[in-house]
């Protein structure tokens, strides 16, 4: 399915089912003040079946007008804005996930280049413990 069918059937569906709804309701206010209105110059009948009449037509009129509006309105978008110009967002957060790769790398080379003027400012060069240090400290402590 090509992404602008996707995008026409994803706006669609939504604004079709809410007209559809407010077309219903429309029709049900009209029916009942159609037939509050009916004076003696129609029948129950009549008014019956015109409310019948609208409870069908013009939840379906405004759901085809909502279609046809957002078919127009993806149309427009499409051709004011060209696939190509749009990228996939699997591209983007590609490129998201190697720039901050890129900048976690060269914090690290910037904290150990510290780290080793730091050491280099403060001489602190380690310098292993004497063994005769240990031995005499495993010696006394096994007395």
């Amino acid at each position: 399915m090509s992404p602008f069918l996707k995008r026409v059937v994803r706006s669609a569906l939504p604004t079709c089912l809410a007209l559809a709804l407010m077309g219903f309701l429309l029709s049900q206010l009209a029916g009942m003040w159609h037939a509050s209105a009916n004076d003696g110059r129609t029948t129950p009948a009549v008014a019956d079946k015109l409310s019948e009449s609208l409870e069908v037509r013009l939840p379906l009129t405004m759901a085809a007008w909502g279609f046809a509006f957002i078919v127009l309105s993806e149309l427009f978008r499409s051709l004011w804005k060209p696939a190509d110009a749009v990228q996939p967002v699997e591209l983007k957060a590609e490129a998201k996930v190697e720039t901050a790769e890129h900048l976690l790398l060269q914090m690290l080379d910037l904290a150990d280049a510290a780290e080793r003027e730091r050491a280099n400012a403060l001489d602190l060069t380690q310098t292993p413990m004497p063994v005769r240090e240990l031995v005499g400290l495993t010696e006394t402590h096994h007395r």
